[in-house]
């Protein structure tokens, strides 16, 4: 009896996390796509989660999350200028870069995204959490 107690408790912890990881990323989700951003998850050539904002049928921002077994490789952070004669005010870097990754974080494009994500209440880490949710189940809960 005090076995079967135990594995029941064990199995209500396992969904009550489970339940709190599922929620946290439908909030995320819910975040973003209030704030216009559009989700995908990407496994063709590679494996990302595309965070994008379009304004005026471009796509004009971009949070891109790179993904290699269970680990967020990097993030790269791309705005583009709503006018084409403004090219030098492109933002493109990486905001994020594993341990184990080869990239460099771009200081000022991580300046700048974090500016939005303050914007969202959202942070750098909460988007890599965020990845690899939406990696976990291979993009089914963004359908749903």
């Amino acid at each position: 009896m005090k076995q079967f107690k135990k594995s029941l408790l064990i199995i209500g912890l396992c969904f009550l996390m489970i339940g709190c990881t599922n929620d946290a990323m439908s909030k995320v989700t819910k975040k973003l796509q209030d704030a216009g951003y559009d989700i995908s998850y990407l496994t063709d050539d590679f494996t990302a989660v595309n965070i994008t904002k379009t304004e005026k049928d471009k796509d004009r921002i971009q949070f891109c999350a790179y993904l290699e077994k269970k680990v967020v490789t990097s993030i790269s952070y791309i705005v583009l200028p709503a006018d084409n004669s403004n090219i030098d005010k492109t933002i493109i870097g990486f905001i994020y870069v594993d341990k184990n990754d080869d990239n460099i974080i771009s200081e000022s494009a991580q300046k700048e995204a974090k500016k939005i994500l303050k914007k969202l209440d959202l942070s750098i880490d909460d988007l890599v959490n965020y990845a690899l949710q939406v990696h976990e189940d291979k993009g089914k809960s963004l359908n749903s």
